[in-house]
């Protein structure tokens, strides 16, 4: 047998539970033609690589990216670490100096660890009231807009009376938000969404992403079909879940899926997550559900029907009510088709929730990266909103494995890194012991159980002959990973046989 490329010489882990480990690869035209742990390796080689001291895994799959919001932020101002308004003032207000362009956003604020107060639209006019500006919230389910911004975002008035003083440019409420976003981002075209994308497969390949799920079209009413379009520019391979409920509008692209983070709820930092016991410190606020039971059965009956995957945000237990038993019904009525059903998030389920799940062979996108976020010593926002023991109930990656449930992972990003170490670490290391779990596991999350949430398990997630060529190169063998998860590092990332990352 001739190949194109052999790796040989380091660890190998397959995520192929027939072979987990091996000794050589063999490449051709861009596929794996040959897996081997014995010595019978290919003869006519046209490249051979080693790496001596490193592992090669598949290459990994965040099945939980939101790509024009990512692009967006690398071309953004970040204002993560930043703790008081003069600081953000003053960062965003450089940022509009050098910007070449009317609209200028700013990402990862957080009103929570702000020193002072919570920013505000006076204090954005300070920094420019020539440009739009945008503060999006690291949680990404709101925003703080200057004068500007506001005029664009052209809400209704008991829109803005929702969400308490209009004069303040403070969005919490998901529904506001997306009205606002699309409204200013309104004429968003398709060379900014190709620069958005070439940003996100620069992004991704550096940290060993070689598949993203990208979840397009709430938050920028024209890029989804752009994405749709143009996922052949990027080296990575690009997934499409477009946002809409809107069926007509995917027919021209012939999509076997629909949805993505369409929320039925919010988010457990803004309070708006749908819950049933209230959150401690807001008592008597069980968080929104923005839509009806008939709607959401709606949505996923006629997803079912046309034999379309259908995928929705739901993270407190009375969205996944909603959603799950939405499922539930459709599949007694239509009969189980293995469409694998997506629920986005899933991140404060019941226990029968979680049995629900199994039964109904549906996928669950979770973000470990989240506890890393939000759930970090006594003062955490989880333990802020649901106490010690209600903090361990959301993200419970290890009993949700326990009961035969499949998560594919992902990083929410731009609202968590896409780094999916990170996520990985998360499991198998995190602040919570009662959500460990092993690494295996952890890596499955983030390869081939990626894979099966897109129904391409037959084309990527494993080192397995006939799948693309896709790899991660990690500096640590695998003995050493099993010890040292929080130490990883991506050393090369290569997608069709072809390194496009190294370090």
């Amino acid at each position: 047998m001739n190949c194109d490329l052999l790796i040989e010489n380091t660890d190998i882990v397959t995520m192929n539970p027939a072979m987990p480990t091996a000794k050589w690869i063999a490449v051709n035209d861009g596929k794996i033609a040959a897996v081997g742990a014995g010595d019978d390796r290919p003869d006519d080689v046209g490249e051979r690589r080693s790496f001596p001291g490193s592992s090669v895994l598949p290459g990994f799959i965040d099945s939980h990216v939101h790509g024009s919001l990512t692009g967006n932020s690398l071309l953004s101002a970040d204002i993560g670490e930043a703790t008081d308004v003069e600081e953000i003032v003053n960062i965003i207000g450089e940022h509009c100096r050098n910007a070449n362009r009317r609209i200028v956003s700013a990402t990862k604020y957080s009103a929570i660890q702000m020193k002072d107060r919570p920013l505000n639209a006076a204090d954005l006019d300070r920094a420019s009231k020539d440009h739009i500006i945008v503060v999006y919230d690291r949680s990404c389910h709101g925003c703080v807009l200057n004068s500007a911004a506001m005029r664009e975002a052209n809400l209704p008035p008991e829109m803005w009376l929702a969400q308490g003083d209009v004069g303040e440019g403070v969005i919490t409420d998901d529904t506001a938000y997306l009205t606002a976003i699309n409204n200013i981002m309104m004429g968003v075209d398709e060379e900014t969404v190709k620069s958005y994308m070439l940003a996100v497969n620069e992004l991704a390949v550096g940290n060993g992403v070689t598949c993203i799920h990208s979840l397009d079209g709430s938050d920028y009413i024209y890029d989804a079909q752009h994405w749709v379009k143009n996922r052949t520019m990027t080296d990575i391979h690009i997934v499409n879940y477009w946002e809409t409920l809107d069926f007509e509008k995917l027919k021209p692209f012939d999509l076997p899926r629909i949805g993505g983070c369409i929320c039925l709820d919010g988010s457990r930092v803004m309070h708006t997550m749908a819950v049933s016991t209230p959150y401690l410190d807001d008592p008597g606020n069980l968080g929104v559900l923005y839509y009806t039971d008939d709607e959401v059965y709606k949505f996923v009956s006629t997803a079912h029907e046309n034999d379309m995957q259908c995928a929705m945000h739901a993270m407190g237990d009375r969205a996944i009510a909603q959603l799950i038993g939405a499922i539930e019904r459709v599949t007694k009525e239509q009969g189980h088709k293995n469409l694998r059903h997506r629920i986005e998030h899933f991140s404060m389920p019941t226990d029968r929730q979680i049995e629900l799940a199994v039964e109904l062979n549906l996928t669950l996108a979770m973000q470990p990266a989240f506890t890393l976020e939000w759930d970090r010593g006594e003062n955490s926002v989880y333990k802020q909103r649901f106490g010690k023991d209600g903090a361990s109930r959301n993200e419970p990656f290890a009993r949700i494995i326990r009961a035969g449930g499949i998560i594919c992972g992902g990083s929410d990003s731009p609202v968590t890194p896409l780094e999916p170490l990170s996520g990985i670490g998360a499991c198998v290391d995190n602040p919570d012991p009662s959500r460990n779990i092993s690494l295996t596991d952890a890596l499955k999350m983030f390869t081939i159980n990626g894979a099966w949430a897109a129904h391409e398990e037959n084309d990527r997630g494993s080192i397995e002959v006939g799948k693309a060529a896709d790899f991660v190169v990690l500096d640590h063998t695998w003995q050493d990973m099993t010890k040292s998860v929080g130490d990883l590092g991506v050393k090369e990332t290569i997608i069709a046989g072809k390194t496009v990352f190294s370090r």
